[in-house]
Formats: C-alpha cells, structure tokens, sequence
C-alpha cells in the first residue's frame, strides 16, 4: 500500500486482486493493522452516501499524528467545496 502514489486510494477490494489472499483474510490483516494503529479510517459524507477515507502509515499513528491528518483532511475537503460552489 505504501510504495503507491500519495494520492492513491486504499480500497479493499483492490487489495484483494493484488494478491492471492481471498477477501476474507484480507479483511482479517486489514482489521488487525487497524488495531494496532497503522490503518485509520475516516467515514466521510456530502449527503450524497457515504465514502470511506483509509490512511496507512509504516509506523503507528499515534492521536497527536492523527488528529493532524484528520485536520489536513477537513481543511481540504471545505476547501473543495468552497471552490466548486463558487463556480
């Protein structure tokens, strides 16, 4: 996941062709890296459904990290809708 372009996209079922695991132990990793703080998930939504945000790291994200990250996020999701409001 990390030797990806910084604006690639972490979804699961990719994942799952890019290797010979099925879903199930997919999942299972993905759910283990998330306990132990190297995958966290933002749920975001416009109201149009809700799209999942995954951020991986090579190290643990600890929560001063993370609430960085989750700013940075947020900033930049007003600062789209603003500019394409204003269009």
């Amino acid at each position: 996941m990390l030797i990806n372009k910084p604006t690639f996209r972490i979804y699961l079922n990719v994942m799952v062709t890019r290797t010979t695991d099925g879903m199930a132990k997919v999942r299972k990793q993905y759910n283990e890296l998330i306990e132990a703080g190297y995958i966290r998930v933002i749920k975001y939504s416009e109201g149009k459904g809700v799209e999942t945000y995954i951020f991986a790291s090579d190290t643990k994200m600890n929560d001063l990290f993370w609430s960085h990250i989750e700013e940075e996020f947020y900033n930049r999701k007003n600062q789209q809708k603003l500019s394409t409001e204003n269009e």
